[in-house]
């Protein structure tokens, strides 16, 4: 899964640049923290910013589980197209509110597809070190130890 870590790297990542543009915002327009208004421009940074903060809480986990039960790379293009449409979000938003709704659609677009693939009956075994047959959790004698979920 070293693809998806990079791609969850790439996305919080992504997430510190644009809390750095909403910064720079505060200091080019004037606007004293913990004031979050006062200037169209610099509203838009940070609508940008808290608008990320919110798909990321619920993409990164659903990523994650996208990709430890049902493919890794499809997990990790699904993520690409995430960091990509929240780019396109950006730049869009700043510019114009108006223009930022492909941004929002490829966003949201690979956002429901690792949520409503994550679902309980999407994912065969939700224990998949037990189902693998691994040693996980086993004591010292190599009996395993009975595992409840």
């Amino acid at each position: 899964m070293p693809f998806v870590a990079i791609v969850t790297v790439l996305a919080l990542g992504q997430f510190f640049w644009l809390a750095t543009q909403v910064a720079r915002a505060r200091g080019r327009y004037g606007i004293a923290a913990p004031a979050t208004t006062g200037n169209e421009v610099f509203e838009r940074h940070y609508r940008v910013q808290m608008n990320t903060l919110e798909q990321l809480v619920i993409f990164l986990p659903s990523l994650w589980i996208f990709a430890t039960y049902l493919s890794p790379l499809w997990a990790a293009a699904l993520g690409v197209g995430f960091v990509l449409g929240r780019a396109i979000y950006a730049t869009s938003y700043v510019r114009d509110p108006r223009s930022r709704s492909l941004g929002m659609c490829a966003t949201s677009r690979s956002k429901m597809r690792t949520t409503s693939r994550s679902s309980p009956r999407h994912t065969p075994n939700p224990s998949p070190a037990y189902a693998r047959g691994s040693n996980f959790g086993s004591v010292n004698d190599g009996a395993p130890m009975a595992v409840g979920i």
